[in-house]
C-alpha cells in the first residue's frame, strides 16, 4: 500500500471537524506519517549523498538509487545503466521520472481482485 492510499484511508478515518484548516491537517498528516525521527533519518540520507572524486553525477545517481530502481534502469537500457554516455542516460532517467508522474489523480486505484469475468470462472 503507498503513502497516498495510506494517507488517504487515515484522512477518512478522521472524525468530522478534527481538521478545519490546512494547517492542522499539515500538522496532523506529518505527526502521522513523519515523525521528528523519521524526519532526522531521511535527512541525512539526503544530505548524506555525496558525489566522489572522478565520479560521474550519473554513477552517483545510479550509486545512491535503491536496488529496484537500479534493476529498473538497468533493464529500460537491455544492459548496465552506466554502460552509456551521459546525454543517454540523462534522457533516460528524464523518461522514467516522467512517466512514472503521468499517472496523477486520474489513476484509477480500483482493486480489482474478483470481477464480473473471475466470478464466472470459478462457477
Amino acid at each position: 500500500m503507498s503513502l497516498a492510499d495510506k494517507a488517504h484511508q487515515w484522512e477518512k478515518s478522521l472524525p468530522h471537524g478534527t481538521t478545519t484548516t490546512w494547517d492542522e491537517c499539515k500538522k496532523a498528516f506529518l505527526a502521522k506519517f513523519f515523525s521528528t525521527g523519521r524526519t532526522a533519518k531521511l535527512r541525512s540520507e539526503i544530505s548524506g549523498f555525496t558525489q566522489r572524486n572522478n565520479e560521474s553525477f550519473l554513477s552517483t545517481l545510479y550509486r545512491g538509487c535503491l536496488p529496484r530502481y537500479r534493476e529498473m534502469l538497468d533493464i529500460a537500457r537491455n544492459e548496465n545503466f552506466l554502460n552509456q554516455d551521459v546525454d543517454d542516460g540523462w534522457h533516460l532517467v528524464e523518461n522514467i521520472v516522467n512517466s512514472k508522474g503521468s499517472y496523477g489523480e486520474e489513476y484509477d486505484r480500483t482493486n480489482r481482485s474478483l470481477t464480473h469475468h473471475s466470478s464466472q470462472m470459478t462457477n
